[in-house]
């Protein structure tokens, strides 16, 4: 079993990946369970009491998988979005701004029409763009996740208003969790550069 947790304004969230289901916890409570079974990756969308905000935490490499995997954990606005098959986009609006999030290759985060985030070189199965945060640490997000669309069509998860919670790895040793120090230095955002 692998755990990764994170840190949001005094709240502690956590999820457990483990070969049968992934659970998710805020404070130590249960919030939300993957149904046992294969997958590839699982997705949870839930409120966080006593706040408009809504929490989206995204697993991938779930279901026991052999490598790390990766874990996402979003706090702000889930935007409803359209799709242009034809340039592989999907478009919101927030707050006066249209955002854009195209999938064409490679992936692309746009904001008014200016290229805002672009993935980095390499093959990637799951990936965050961003914008820059503005005066109060909101920005948008985009997760483009290919583990979780049906074929070969890539998800995507495009927020307003949104941060990110920081989910470290914990892999178990023995009876404690210990700190998984390469995929800490590994998880980076090219938007926060």
């Amino acid at each position: 079993m692998k755990l990764f947790k994170g840190d949001w304004k005094g709240h502690e969230i956590s999820v457990e990946n483990s070969t049968s289901t992934e659970k998710v916890y805020l404070d130590g409570k249960l919030v939300a369970e993957s149904k046992p079974g294969i997958r590839m990756s699982s997705e949870f969308l839930f409120d966080l009491p006593e706040t408009d905000e809504k929490c989206f935490v995204v697993i991938s490499g779930a279901g026991g998988s052999f490598t790390a995997g990766v874990c996402y954990c979003i706090i702000g606005t889930p935007l409803e979005t359209e799709y242009d098959s034809k340039t592989k986009t999907y478009s919101a609006e927030f707050g006066g701004h249209k955002v854009e999030a195209v999938n064409k290759m490679t992936s692309v985060l746009l904001v008014d029409g200016e290229e805002v985030d672009r993935e980095p070189k390499g093959l990637h199965f799951i990936g965050l763009r961003g914008s820059k945060a503005d005066e109060n640490g909101k920005r948008f997000l985009a997760l483009f996740n290919g583990s979780a669309g049906a074929g070969l069509k890539v998800k995507c998860d495009v927020f307003g208003g949104a941060e990110i919670v920081r989910m470290r790895l914990y892999d178990k040793k023995g009876d404690e969790f210990v700190l998984n120090e390469k995929y800490d230095k590994h998880i980076k955002f090219s938007f926060e550069e």
